[in-house]
């Protein structure tokens, strides 16, 4: 089955075609003839990955998926969200968003947070949505490890091991998915 993924990051594609093997053909937007940056102009994650999926099956009439992501902390009423990439700032510098959330978090003993990820999936013109949350807690510094994004912090409660350091496959492995499978 061919499904167009609606974005323009390569390496979720890259990502995702690991995950999916050759159980699915993943289409890229440019190899669809597509250039657009799709907007992400709501308030949750739900809404702009339907978002995407629906711009891009609404452009091909194709069955497609997009996804949104963001880091939920507790401490911070579920920020940064959909603001994950671009929360210190329009510039998207995951150094920035990251000395944010610390610094916001300092002298905050609750460092509860998730990591989430909201798919949404078109077929036969027919949207379904599946929901993907690791649960952890934000450390307490950096660590020192250069070129971060903000799942570096985010640590599962039953090990002491930074997420952002595993393979792919292995990310995926301890993902919960919640939602029903299309029929």
């Amino acid at each position: 089955m061919k499904l167009v993924f609606a974005t323009n990051n390569e390496n979720k594609v890259k990502e995702m075609r690991s995950m999916l093997g050759d159980a699915f053909e993943i289409i890229t937007l440019r190899e669809a003839g597509i250039d657009i940056d799709i907007p992400e102009p709501h308030d949750t994650l739900e809404e702009n990955a339907r978002e995407k999926s629906t711009v891009i099956h609404n452009m091909t009439g194709r069955d497609c998926f997009s996804e949104d992501t963001g880091m939920e902390v507790v401490a911070l009423g579920g920020a940064p969200g959909v603001l994950s990439a671009r929360y210190a700032g329009d510039q998207k510098s995951a150094d920035d968003n990251i000395a944010l959330v610390l610094q916001q978090l300092e002298g905050v003993t609750d460092r509860g947070a998730q990591f989430r990820t909201v798919l949404s999936l078109i077929l036969d013109g027919e949207e379904h949505q599946f929901e993907g949350v690791v649960a952890g807690r934000i450390a307490l510094q950096r660590r020192g490890i250069r070129d971060l994004v903000m799942i570096l912090y985010l640590y599962r409660r039953e090990r002491s091991v930074v997420l952002r350091r595993w393979t792919c496959r292995r990310r995926t492995s301890i993902v919960i998915v919640r939602g029903p499978l299309p029929s």
